[in-house]
């Protein structure tokens, strides 16, 4: 959507091959309120929407450029309410991914804790690597042919 009103922005004022105004909506092409991170992505769009109804273009008809501005705002408050919907269950498996962590960091202690004591009691390296075996090491990528 926001790469169409873009192009019917440029298309409106006539195609120019430079033009100062358009490059001070789209100072890098539309990439500067479709690109980077989702969280604030509504309020770039709402930016673009609030410099559309400013009408800084003198070519840009007023009611154009008001339409694409609606435009634009309605699919801001749509994606703020999904970012927002979605939010929790972000937060939700990131602390998620942190828990596991440290239930692994956990588990590798006590692991080694317990093979220390099996070491003190007598127990042989090869009985306890038959009991509990070393993690398999990573297989090595095959080389990159160039």
């Amino acid at each position: 959507m926001l790469g169409r009103v873009a192009d019917d922005v440029w298309n409106a004022i006539g195609r120019p091959a430079n033009d100062v105004i358009y490059e001070i909506l789209y100072p890098e092409g539309v990439a500067t309120y479709a690109e980077g991170d989702v969280n604030q992505q509504p309020d770039r769009m709402d930016l673009l929407a609030e410099l559309l109804v400013a009408n800084l273009h003198s070519k840009l008809p007023a009611d154009r450029a008001a339409a694409f501005a609606a435009e634009i705002t309605a699919s801001s408050t749509a994606l703020r309410a999904l970012v927002d919907a979605a939010r929790p269950l972000v937060t939700r498996v990131e602390l998620a991914v942190k828990m596991r962590s440290a239930v692994a960091r956990s588990i590798a202690v006590s692991l080694a804790a317990l093979k220390r004591q099996w070491k003190a009691d007598g127990i042989s390296e090869a009985d306890i690597h038959a009991i509990i075996p070393d993690r398999p090491r990573p297989k090595k990528a095959p080389p990159v042919a160039t």
